[in-house]
């Protein structure tokens, strides 16, 4: 499909190439020839009938504008020639950079579309298979069908976060530029952790902060999600009984927010940032519910906000991801 379109804009910029290049030609031409003859009529007017000298020379210098003329012809198709050649190459190369930026987004988005669809079905193929066990056998107990509907139940909440992630991400496409207010950092944190306090409580992870009332600048909205998201992680991938620490510390104008887990840690930490990306679970022994959703988000809230997000990591020793906010001056 982007050959074909690469063809027909090469050959769009070739035609209009051509068509000023044909004008400019026909122009030249015309004004040249014009000159020309101006000049030959000059000559006769001059020369008149005084004698056959004078009019054998009017002859040849008739002669020498006609050979002018058919030289202007010959060196006019030759430099259409060239630029016909030298348009050709410089359009199609044109043609396939102004088309890449193009068809890369075009690839993004269909393997987005592959992906997401891939990940919905998962588990609406869980859901399918255990309803329709649960149909087929007649003698299922109570405790059973309760067992088949809260595993049921949980595939659709699982269901529910994908979409609203699917959701979001096609938000934060749209919203290429972020809001700016003031805002007390630590209180932030504060309600960010009292939302994710019933998840850290199931896994018996401690959650700690470390972070004084600062005021910043940024997107409040955006800062807690990429905050949500980061502390979420850290509890997901911590083991029983570890502690996840959110602190601060102030570098120049800038504060410096870090969230710490003694989890299983990052093996690649390149892609984690990859929409979908999950890293093998087989090598942590670690059962962790996801899309692999979560830290894209978070790395496209660090591009609007501007918040240079980075990650430092150790197999078996836990992460730390820590992102920068401008502090205000007062």
């Amino acid at each position: 499909m982007f050959k074909s379109a690469q063809f027909k804009l090469t050959a769009l910029f070739v035609v209009a190439v051509m068509i000023i290049s044909t004008f400019l030609s026909v122009n030249w031409y015309n004004a040249a020839t014009t000159e020309l003859n101006k000049a030959l009529e000059r000559q006769q007017s001059f020369v008149g009938n005084r004698d056959a000298r004078g009019r054998a020379f009017v002859r040849s210098q008739g002669g020498l504008i006609e050979q002018s003329i058919d030289a202007i012809k010959a060196n006019i198709l030759v430099s259409n020639a060239i630029i016909l050649l030298l348009s050709s190459v410089a359009s199609y190369y044109l043609a396939r950079r102004v088309l890449q930026p193009i068809e890369r987004s075009h690839g993004a988005q269909r393997q987005f579309i592959s992906d997401a669809s891939h990940e919905l079905r998962t588990p609406l193929t869980a859901l399918t298979t255990e309803m329709e066990v649960t149909l087929s056998d007649s003698d299922s107990t109570k405790d059973e069908l309760r067992e088949v509907l809260s595993s049921s139940l949980e595939e659709v909440r699982a269901l529910t976060k994908l979409t609203d992630n699917l959701m979001m991400m096609a938000s934060e496409e749209e919203l290429l530029t972020a809001s700016s207010s003031r805002f007390d950092v630590s209180k932030l944190i504060e309600s960010v952790v009292s939302k994710l306090e019933p998840q850290a409580k199931l896994k018996s992870v401690k959650v700690a902060t470390r972070v004084p009332h600062k005021k910043v600048v940024s997107d409040e909205a955006k800062i807690k999600e990429l905050l949500t998201i980061l502390v979420d992680n850290a509890i997901k991938y911590s083991f029983a009984g570890g502690e996840v620490l959110i602190k601060s510390k102030v570098s120049r104008s800038k504060l410096i927010v870090s969230v710490e887990d003694h989890g299983i840690g990052i093996e690649d930490t390149e892609k984690i940032f990859t929409r979908f990306y999950r890293e093998d679970e087989s090598r942590s022994g670690m059962n962790v519910q996801g899309f692999g959703l979560g830290l894209s988000i978070a790395k496209h809230i660090d591009e609007v906000c501007q918040t240079n997000l980075r990650v430092s990591s150790e197999m078996g020793k836990g992460s730390i991801f820590m992102f920068d906010l401008d502090m205000t001056k007062d």
